[in-house]
């Protein structure tokens, strides 16, 4: 999946572009990219790579020490242009091919290692019963794998919780142990969390579920 991919690359604070092909369309762009160019993911999604300084994100291809790479140029309508080199490499799912745009700083093999381990896990996932989940406290972003949708009986269209509102179908007997208040309480430098709790699911039956979380800090 192209969402799992993606968050491979930013677990690695990787500056990385993907492209639908062949109309060379924006399709998603990391977090690390979307700092440095002042954006959010809805600014850019869906809009066109163009002829290089002809629009507010234009491409041309360079000659880097002999290496064909691609130059991005953000040109706000405000502000000072930015530019960045980046490699390239396509990615084929299912019948769908995108082109990754990745940071130098990644070398070919390392992005071709990430979208190994993207099928991996994906397949891991979906054969153990496990499922990815994300959520940033300063942001309050959640992020959930399809596989997290799939244990709780949703479909993959449909809309899902966010950390906080999944804290609420804990049952209420195992409320005083969930994962946001463990972390909430924990001492500082408690960094890894376990907890077991039954969880309710679409139909209304409640689920056990087993978590795990780490948690970075600043």
């Amino acid at each position: 999946m192209l969402s799992e991919l993606v968050k491979i690359f930013e677990l690695a604070n990787t500056e990385l572009i993907v492209l639908s092909v062949p109309n060379i369309t924006i399709v998603d762009i990391s977090a690390a990219l979307q700092r440095k160019w002042g954006v959010e993911a809805d600014d850019v999604i869906g809009k066109p790579l163009v002829k290089y300084g002809a629009g507010t994100i234009s491409a041309r291809h360079i000659d880097d020490k002999g290496e064909a790479r691609i130059e991005i140029c953000y040109a706000p309508p405000l502000g000072s242009q930015i530019t960045t080199v980046f490699n390239q490499t396509d990615w084929h799912n299912g019948e769908a091919t995108f082109k990754l745009l990745i940071a130098p700083h990644v070398d070919a093999d390392l992005a071709e290692k990430a979208i190994f381990n993207e099928r991996r896990l994906n397949l891991v996932m979906r054969s153990g019963g496990y499922a990815l989940w994300d959520y940033d406290f300063i942001t309050r972003d959640t992020y959930n794998s399809p596989e997290m949708k799939e244990l709780l009986g949703y479909e993959t269209d449909d809309r899902f919780i966010d950390f906080t509102a999944y804290s609420h179908l804990v049952h209420p007997d195992d409320r005083a142990e969930c994962l946001d208040r463990k972390i909430a309480k924990a001492p500082v430098g408690q960094d890894v969390f376990h907890v077991k709790s039954r969880v309710k699911t679409k139909s209304g039956q409640y689920a056990w579920i087993e978590s795990v979380a780490s948690v970075t800090r600043d």
